[in-house]
């Protein structure tokens, strides 16, 4: 018997499908893209975000879409990005995710919660390879 089903047993619950608690984030109403950068040194793994955003932008901009940065501690944060001021908790995180259209990352817990939410992910692999992956 596995521990959790000992626990489950002992205590009279049921297993179920784990879920994740939300906190709502005011952020106002938008249809938004999520982007997540940057690693523990808080640098961007993909050295081009700016070119990339230069790019999408004006599509995005005739759509009324908007892009959200989720690292407020990252250190050269790119342009056309509405970028948060504060350290975002996972709950937090996991609500703007949620609500996004679109979410872009270079991986980590973000690409995690995101997949949970069955959201279209765009993945920039860390070795300036650009890779689109459907989850």
């Amino acid at each position: 018997m596995h521990k959790i089903e000992s626990y489950a047993t002992t205590l009279g619950l049921k297993i179920d499908k784990p879920h994740i608690l939300e906190n709502y984030y005011p952020m106002g109403e938008f249809e938004y893209i999520t982007l997540n950068l940057g690693d523990e040194t808080n640098e961007a793994k993909y050295k081009h975000w700016q070119e990339v955003l230069k790019i999408i932008s004006p599509t995005l901009e005739s759509k009324g879409i908007k892009v959200l940065q989720l690292n407020s501690e990252l250190n050269n944060k790119p342009d056309k990005c509405i970028t948060l001021n504060e350290k975002i908790s996972l709950n937090r995180l996991a609500y703007m995710i949620k609500n996004s259209s679109l979410h872009l990352t270079e991986g980590g817990v973000d690409m995690e919660l995101a997949s949970v939410y069955d959201k279209n992910i765009i993945y920039f692999y860390p070795l300036n390879n650009v890779v689109l992956e459907g989850f």
